[in-house]
């Protein structure tokens, strides 16, 4: 009698989330972390000695809903994250010019697109002689169960692959 229902699954959960230019951005809500996935972030975070903790490993977002969404959402797809900095006018840096806190940072993997987002909340010292990733504080999100970490932008957790860091800004 009821065996119709057995196809029926629960609706992913989402919210209306759109650019500046009013395009759709598919999202979801991530789950909370069960216990496993906790001790799996907790692993990651043992790794990082010099992450500062801003948030308890917790579902809902992901890098790319801290950047863009502003907590509230999972963005999967880097062609959403594309759509994004067009829409709501997003340049990249010019050479030269240093990131400031509120432009993001976008990491691209050889081959695979964007694989993280991050915010910038502190500028390099203008006088550093070293690579700017190395001299910028972001803060960031590890996947959906992961806490948000402040960090300087290359102590990233990529095992087993190399990462670009390019910074892009809503500034004039």
């Amino acid at each position: 009698m009821f065996d119709h229902l057995l196809l029926i699954q629960p609706e992913e959960e989402s919210i209306i989330l759109q650019t500046a230019q009013g395009n759709d951005i598919p999202n979801d809500i991530a789950p909370e972390p069960d216990q496993g996935a906790v001790a799996a972030y907790g692993e990651i975070r043992a790794q990082h000695l010099f992450w500062i903790d801003r948030r308890p490993p917790c579902g809902r977002y992901n890098c790319h809903g801290l950047v863009f969404a502003n907590r509230r959402t999972s963005i999967r797809e880097d062609g959403h994250v594309h759509t994004i900095l067009s829409d709501d006018g997003y340049r990249t840096l010019h050479p030269g010019e240093m990131p400031q806190p509120g432009d993001i940072g976008l990491y691209r993997g050889a081959g695979v697109g964007i694989v993280h987002s991050c915010l910038v909340v502190e500028s390099p010292p203008t006088n550093m002689l070293i690579q700017v990733a190395d001299a910028a504080r972001v803060i960031s999100k590890w996947c959906d169960w992961g806490g948000e970490a402040v960090h300087v932008g290359s102590d990233v957790h990529f095992p087993g692959f190399q990462c670009g860091l390019e910074f892009w800004t809503d500034r004039p």
